[in-house]
């Protein structure tokens, strides 16, 4: 009799664990990741590749990277906008700083198409000088930006001087000062883009 009972113990045991699955792991669910092309810009010109991957991707991080700041680069970022859009946009452009890159190119994203992306292309992208630690490039540019806001306008286009500083530390490169003009037609250029998605 006792010899009986053992052996349906025996049997039950493994059942309980093949219908539980209690020692089983679960498979992770993938973590949520924002598309990223980013470089290390080891090279001046690799600034311009991540600031046209960040519009692509909607990435704010890698946009942000393009930009120089006191404590990594020795020097605050500074963005001069287009008179006309300081006068549009009057008050945004007083203090704007690298954290207002953010601001803009956040908002700007949340207004994005659903399945659609902003578009950024140098139409002409020349180094003016360049040295060691120190680069001028001059561009024209042209923003495509399909958002949902209403009296917006959903192509940007001008030029711009960019000034650039190498950081001795780890040899790369970002933006500390950006001279935005609009093009002869007088069409919205980039300052307007920012002014316009500044809040």
């Amino acid at each position: 009799m006792g010899n009986g009972n053992y052996r349906i113990v025996v049997l039950l045991v493994p059942a309980l664990f093949v219908s539980c699955d209690i020692f089983q792991t679960r498979t992770a669910d993938p973590p949520a990741q924002t598309s990223s092309s980013y470089v290390s810009p080891v090279v001046a010109s690799d600034v311009f590749d991540n600031m046209r991957s960040a519009f692509q991707d909607q990435n704010p991080e890698n946009y942000l990277k393009s930009f120089s700041d006191s404590a990594t680069f020795g020097r605050t970022f500074v963005f001069d906008a287009s008179p006309q859009a300081r006068s549009q946009y009057f008050g945004v452009f007083i203090a704007w700083t690298k954290q207002s890159e953010q601001e803009y190119f956040t908002n700007m994203n949340a207004k994005i198409l659903a399945g659609k992306a902003a578009g950024l292309s140098f139409t002409t992208l020349s180094a003016v000088s360049e040295q060691s630690d120190s680069a001028q490039y001059d561009a024209e540019y042209l923003l495509t930006v399909p958002h949902s806001q209403a009296g917006i306008p959903t192509v940007f286009q001008g030029r711009a001087q960019f000034f650039l500083i190498r950081n001795s530390l780890n040899s790369t490169w970002s933006i500390w000062h950006w001279v935005d003009f609009r093009d002869a037609q007088n069409d919205p250029g980039w300052s307007d883009l920012k002014g316009a998605f500044a809040q």
